[in-house]
Order: structure tokens, then C-alpha cells, then sequence
């Protein structure tokens, strides 16, 4: 029971590290393709290892060639690529159009939310939410908020941050473009969610790599 919680906490911990990091390379002028082709190569490599540890060489063999079966897991894994693709895409692409904070609080906001709604819709009485773990979510979503301050409920911060954006992109066209995009990588890492889960159930192994992508 202890294992699970810990493993999730610690992924996220990474997730919004790495984002930290994207928007500390962003600010020195590194490109999003050139961070997306690095990053790229190295989740690549750390799919195959992790496959390699978990299933042995053939298997990890078959993660290298892109193999991921057919029929309704090949569908099921393209989606799932597709929509960590996007929503990882929209959310780097929201982190310069706007404050960190408010861009990450609001994608969490929604996927937790989505996620919620759509494995309840897809999966059915499988994924039945308790009542503990709604509190949870409540709190943790209460404590992201707290966390993290967005400017739009708490205001303008005397922040490092908040005097870089000043330099970059401003005005109100901006900002609901950030927030648009923020929105859609939520929904869509929702989405990464729910198939990531489905796939994992179904053995075919497609729930278990390193990425969204």
C-alpha cells in the first residue's frame, strides 16, 4: 500500500522538475524543438532500459524497433503516444506564454479533474472513487494552488520569475493563449492517463514506459 503512493509522489516530483528545468533552458534561449529532439533520445534510451529490466532483452528488443504488437494495442498505444505528445507540447508551449505557476497549476487542475471523469466514463465501475481518495485529491489539488500562488488568484509576486516575463511575451491575447494551451494539455494528458491504465490492465505492456511520449 505504501509502495504505490511513494512511486507516485516520487514521479511527480521529476514531472515538475522537469518542467522547471524547460522553462530555466526556455529563458536562456534553448529552442522547444531542440529541447523536444534531447529529450526525445533520452526517453528513447530509458524505455528500452527499463523494458530490459522488467521483460529481458527480447522484449526491450522489441521497445527499440517500436514494435508494440497489433490490432487493438497498436491503435491504443498510438493514441496514447499521440496525446503525451500533445500535452506535453501545449504545456511547454504555455510556459512561454505565461507565469510557470499559473500554466502548471492550471494543467494539473484539469487533468486531475479529467482524468477523474474520463476513466469513470470509460472504464466504468472499475475505477470507482472513494471517498478517501476525492479528499485526497481535494487537498492536493488545495495545496498545489497554495504551493505554487498563481497570479491570478494571489497576484503579482516580487519574483525572479515575475520580472522575466515581464521581458517576454505580455498582454491579454497572450496570456488566453497560455491559458488555452495550458487547458488542452490537461485534457490531453488525461487522456495519456486513462490509456496508460487501460494498456497496463490489457498486459501488452504499452502502460509501462518512461514517457508520455
Amino acid at each position: 500500500m505504501v509502495v504505490g503512493p511513494a512511486t507516485l509522489l516520487l514521479g511527480a516530483l521529476f514531472f515538475a522538475s522537469a518542467n522547471i528545468a524547460a522553462k530555466a533552458v526556455y529563458w536562456r534561449g534553448v529552442s522547444q524543438l531542440s529541447l523536444f529532439l534531447i529529450r526525445g533520445l533520452v526517453v528513447y534510451t530509458l524505455n528500452i532500459g527499463v523494458e530490459a529490466v522488467r521483460n529481458g532483452g527480447t522484449s526491450a528488443a522489441r521497445v527499440a524497433l517500436l514494435r508494440a504488437g497489433g490490432g487493438r494495442v497498436f491503435r491504443l498505444c498510438w493514441f496514447r503516444s499521440l496525446a503525451g505528445f500533445t500535452g506535453i507540447t501545449l504545456l511547454n508551449v504555455a510556459f512561454q506564454l505565461m507565469v510557470l505557476a499559473d500554466a502548471f497549476a492550471l494543467m494539473l487542475g484539469v487533468m486531475t479533474l479529467a482524468t477523474v471523469l474520463l476513466a469513470r466514463a470509460c472504464m466504468g465501475g472499475s475505477e470507482r472513487l472513494s471517498a478517501g481518495t476525492f479528499i485526497g485529491g481535494l487537498l492536493a489539488t488545495i495545496g498545489l494552488v497554495l504551493v505554487t500562488q498563481p497570479e491570478a488568484l494571489f497576484g503579482a509576486a516580487a519574483t525572479l520569475e515575475s520580472s522575466q516575463e515581464e521581458a517576454g511575451p505580455s498582454g491579454v491575447g497572450s496570456r488566453l493563449a497560455g491559458m488555452a494551451c495550458a487547458v488542452g494539455s490537461g485534457l490531453a494528458m488525461s487522456g495519456f492517463n486513462v490509456l496508460t491504465r487501460v494498456l497496463g490492465r490489457s498486459g501488452s505492456g504499452g502502460g509501462g514506459s518512461a514517457s508520455p511520449s
